[in-house]
């Protein structure tokens, strides 16, 4: 029986297990990853972006793309 795992929020905390979501996917177990956004964007860079020395494409993490692309499934809640 697959084990399920389903993390709230694909941000700091859950950076270093969402780069290894393929290994739990190709073992059969469902990861789900629930949050408000496809992106993360990265908080320490927020100053940056605010003076204009990075857009919001330089400090965003694209979560849901990073989650599917290993098999996972990424959720958007509303």
């Amino acid at each position: 029986m697959a084990k399920k795992l389903i993390l709230a929020g694909g941000g700091h905390a859950h950076m270093m297990l969402l780069a290894r979501i393929g290994h739990l996917t190709e073992e059969g177990h469902d990861v789900t990853v629930i949050q408000p956004s496809p992106h993360h964007y990265y908080s320490g860079m927020g100053p940056g972006m605010l003076s204009g020395c990075y857009s919001a494409d330089d400090i965003r993490f694209r979560t849901r793309f990073v989650v599917e692309r290993q098999g996972g499934d990424s959720s958007k809640t509303r």
